[in-house]
């Protein structure tokens, strides 16, 4: 039982870990986007927001927008401290292709950025942020388990053992007395 839950986790583990090298080797090539949104109301006004999975050139980068759109009394004037000029597409176009060119360390990034943009009796404000995460390095907590695999199955096959349990078979070399099973030299 405890064998067959090792060998299990061990290729469930190798085939994440091969899914993730297609995927690092395709966005290499392709572009692959995945993104969800919504709407959130409360009393202080509508919240949209807005998630995407970007693989792209060897990373996986999350991108979170979240836009308030926050209503204020008509009466009272826009305090200037709450609310900052600022066009968001021009804000956006600025800094997002800096991070990703070369803002990282060892190829990690991270980056967040509120916009807020006023208007007469409202104001949108727009926090982005965006992480970055090289693709192997997602590999790399998926391999120790199947090198260990790998590790035990080569000392299993040394010869003068048994192919199944891994028992001495020097005094025994027809039969394993361990789990009963005929070595192949005597087949």
């Amino acid at each position: 039982m405890r064998r067959g839950l090792f060998n299990f986790a061990t290729a469930s583990l190798l085939f994440l870990a091969m899914v993730i090298a297609a995927i690092w080797v395709r966005s290499l090539f392709v572009c692959d986007q995945i993104v969800t949104s919504g709407v959130a109301r409360d009393g202080a006004g509508e919240s949209q927001w807005m998630r995407a999975y970007i693989s792209s050139r060897g990373f996986l980068l999350v991108r979170r927008d979240d836009q308030r759109y926050q209503v204020y009394d008509v009466s009272q004037p826009i305090a200037p401290s709450r609310v900052t000029s600022g066009d968001t597409s021009s804000e956006y176009r600025r800094t997002e292709p800096s991070l990703i060119r070369g803002d990282r360390l060892l190829g990690f990034g991270w980056q967040r950025q509120v916009i807020q943009v006023p208007s007469d009796n409202a104001a949108i404000t727009l926090t982005i942020r965006l992480m970055i995460v090289p693709l192997w390095v997602l590999i790399v907590p998926l391999l120790p388990l199947p090198l260990l695999w790998i590790a035990r199955h080569r000392r299993r096959s040394r010869a003068g053992y048994c192919p199944h349990c891994g028992y001495d078979l020097r005094a025994t070399p027809d039969r394993c007395p361990e789990c009963g099973r005929i070595t192949a030299e005597v087949r």
